[in-house]
Parts: structure tokens; C-alpha cells; sequence
């Protein structure tokens, strides 16, 4: 008698278990769906809690359905919170569920502060090195340049820097979302992203005493001479292959046919007449009286020189072959002639 009280006993216990399980599971349904309804940044925190707590195979498809209405609305969230932490859970959560997230770990380097502390939300540990290198090379500068009185050309790389994420933030997207920006919407953001900018900014900010504020302003202000040095770099045809031979943004040429329906070659054609008169732009902007001293002049012409061989004929940067060695060799190793 005593064993068939235990035995009932255990029965009703474990209906009673069971039916308050269900009813957390409903509670826990409902608060997903109210926080996905609202687009909510705390639906990411209760989807992670969830996660940790081992219990997500009782709410898959709610959490399916969730991630992948805010996947499409993720950029209006962090846009309204500008919060890494939301980011770093945001970006865990698409990984694990097999989602595209190549442009939101620039998104994540876009909102980066300058600043150490940042460091421990960022979701990965190669992130986390890169970031704490990046700002070593900056700390380094400040320290240099507060010694030679020269502190205020800092800033000024900064800003090359970051206006150098925000376009590769913006051609990760493209590519994230599978989208054609217009020709237009290209070039604003390929000819930043070209590294010219940030190059030479950040080449100046060493040079003699030569490098006033106003030579920064006259590089990040994208005078006619740097918009022009950019606009050869970026519609140096060979290069172009290289780009459409992996997974990449489309390029100029394609976004350029698409937009004006022409033939690959007419592409070709126009942009040579753009490079030519890039180059008309350039020599005018030399000639006396200049913007800016000439030697700044110089030195930001220098890097099309580079560029010139590095590129004209074959990707040397990318994959470096007989050109490239011969060179570094001749510059590095080989002792001059006397």
C-alpha cells in the first residue's frame, strides 16, 4: 500500500514538473515574441541566454524566425545603440547560425573609440590583437610627435583611418547584402578605400617641418590632385581582373556597365580618358603657385609612382613575382655603383 501511495506520489509529481516546464517554455516564447515584435536589441541578450543555458533546441524555430527578421534590420539597431556589446552577441549569434557576418566585423571596427578598454568586446581574439596593434602604431605617433612638437599631425592620420573603415564597411555591405551600388555610389567608396588617403596622410605625419596643417587639410579635404591620384589607382585596368576573380564587391567596370549599358570594352575606353584626364589634373596642380609646398607635392606623388609599377602590368602587390624581388633587391641589397 505504502509502495503504490510512493509510486502515485511520484507520478503526480512529475505531471506537476512536466506542466510547469511547459509553462516556462510558453513564458519564454512569449517574451521572444513580444522582443522580436518591437526589433528589440534585448531579444539578442534573451537568444544568447538562452544559448548558454543549454535549453535552445526547445525554442529553434522561434529563435530561427527572430535572427532572421533582425538580420535584416541589424544596421538600424546598432546604428540607434552604438554598442559593441550588442554587436559581439549579434555577431556570435549569426556565425553559429550560419549567416553572412563579413561586414559586420567591420562594423565593429567602424565603431571603435580609440580606445584600450573597447578591446574585451570584440567577439574574437584576432580582432582583439589587431585592434591592440592598431592602437599601438597611433600611440607610438603621439608619443614621437609630442616630443618633436608636432602632436597635432596625429589627429589627422586618425581621421585617414577612420574614414578608411567607414568605406570598407560600405563595400562589405554591398558584398554582404549581394547588392550593385550605382557607379556613382562606387567610386565614392572605392576611392577612399584605395589606401591613397590613408597612405599619404600617414607618410606626412613623419616628414620635415615642411608638413604644415594646412598639407593635411589639403590630403583629407581630397583636393583636385589626391582625387585625381586616387582615380588612377582605383581604374587601373589590371587590377580590375584581379578583383573579379574572387568573391569581391562588383567592380568599377561592372557596376560602369550595368548603369550606362555598355560593352566591357566601351568601360575600358571611358575610364582611360579618365585616367588621362587625371593625369592633366595632376600636372596642373604642379605648376606654380602650388597649394602646398612642393615637397608635400612630391611626396604624395611618390606613391603613384609606386603604384605605377606595382600594378601596371600585373597585381606585384598580391602576388609578388620577378618585378617586385628585382626591385627590392636593387633598393635594399645591391650596393650602388660609384
Amino acid at each position: 500500500m505504502v509502495a503504490n501511495n510512493s509510486v502515485s506520489m511520484a507520478g503526480v509529481i512529475n505531471e506537476c514538473k512536466k506542466q510547469q516546464i511547459e509553462e516556462l517554455k510558453e513564458e519564454v516564447r512569449e517574451e521572444l515574441k513580444k522582443a522580436s515584435a518591437v526589433k528589440s536589441p534585448e531579444l539578442l541578450k534573451l537568444i544568447d541566454s538562452i544559448r548558454l543555458l543549454g535549453v535552445a533546441y526547445h525554442f529553434e524555430r522561434e529563435i530561427e524566425e527572430a535572427l532572421k527578421d533582425m538580420f535584416e534590420t541589424y544596421s538600424r539597431l546598432v546604428d540607434d545603440n552604438k554598442d559593441l556589446t550588442t554587436s559581439s552577441v549579434w555577431f556570435r549569434l549569426l556565425r553559429k547560425e550560419g549567416y553572412d557576418f563579413i561586414w559586420f566585423l567591420t562594423k565593429l571596427l567602424k565603431a571603435f573609440r580609440w580606445d584600450a578598454s573597447c578591446i574585451d568586446q570584440l567577439p574574437a581574439d584576432y580582432l582583439k590583437w589587431f585592434y591592440r596593434a592598431l592602437l599601438d602604431v597611433y600611440e607610438g605617433m603621439e608619443e614621437e610627435m609630442a616630443k618633436e612638437g608636432k602632436y597635432f599631425r596625429v589627429p589627422y592620420a586618425k581621421e585617414a583611418m577612420k574614414r578608411q573603415i567607414h568605406a570598407y564597411f560600405a563595400e562589405a555591405k554591398w558584398l554582404s547584402q549581394g547588392s550593385a551600388p550605382t557607379f556613382e555610389e562606387y567610386l565614392s567608396k572605392a576611392l577612399v578605400s584605395s589606401n591613397h588617403t590613408l597612405l599619404i596622410a600617414t607618410s606626412f605625419v613623419g616628414m620635415e617641418d615642411v608638413v604644415t596643417e594646412e598639407a593635411f587639410q589639403w590630403v583629407l579635404g581630397r583636393s583636385k590632385m589626391i582625387r585625381a591620384l586616387e582615380l588612377i589607382l582605383k581604374t587601373w585596368l589590371p587590377t580590375r581582373y584581379f578583383e573579379q576573380s574572387r568573391v569581391h564587391v562588383p567592380s568599377s567596370v561592372e557596376c560602369y556597365m550595368k548603369q550606362y549599358g555598355v560593352t566591357k570594352q566601351e568601360a575600358y575606353d571611358e575610364f582611360n580618358k579618365q585616367v588621362d584626364n587625371a593625369w592633366k589634373d595632376i600636372n596642373q596642380e604642379c605648376l606654380i603657385p602650388t597649394q602646398v609646398p612642393m615637397p608635400v607635392i612630391i611626396g604624395a606623388l611618390y606613391f603613384t609612382s609606386m603604384e605605377d609599377i606595382v600594378y601596371k602590368d600585373a597585381d606585384e602587390y598580391t602576388h609578388v613575382g620577378k618585378l617586385m624581388k628585382d626591385l627590392i633587391a636593387l633598393m635594399l641589397v645591391d650596393p650602388v655603383p660609384i
